[in-house]
């Protein structure tokens, strides 16, 4: 019997099967982060101008599913861009979560703004989403 085992459990491995009685724990996939990158935008550049930061409306990052909702997100200031590396040229301001109406999404909003500095810094918006189950 002790060969029999010896030569099965092996196998078994080598299949990838389970035995009856062993328990094997799914990985967690209700969540999942979303990430979306705006800019790069202008510390310095008149409102209009090119790389100027969008004047009242935040830059946000839906939920992929309308069903899903957005727990939680963030945003961080990139300093390195397509036009170099530059000191921190902006500022995230009020962001939150929220359901957006128009689209039927959950989503992560944050309202950037420049700071008057020279330099060039875009933002990265990051999403945590719950899946409907």
């Amino acid at each position: 019997m002790r060969r029999l085992i010896l030569l099965v459990m092996p196998l078994v491995a080598l299949l990838g099967l389970t035995l009856t009685g062993t328990a094997e724990a799914a990985p967690n996939r209700a969540y999942y982060t979303v990430t979306r990158t705006v800019g790069p935008y202008s510390g310095t550049a008149a409102l209009g101008a090119p790389g100027s930061v969008p004047d009242g409306e935040a830059p946000r990052v839906n939920c992929r599913d309308g069903r899903d909702v957005a727990v939680r997100g963030y945003a961080t200031i990139n300093r390195r861009t397509s036009h170099g590396y530059s000191r921190r040229v902006l500022r995230v301001g009020r962001h939150d979560v929220a359901f957006n109406e128009e689209s039927g999404y959950w989503m992560f909003y944050a309202f950037v703004s420049p700071t008057g500095r020279k330099g060039w810094n875009s933002v990265t918006l990051h999403v945590t989403c719950r899946r409907h189950h």
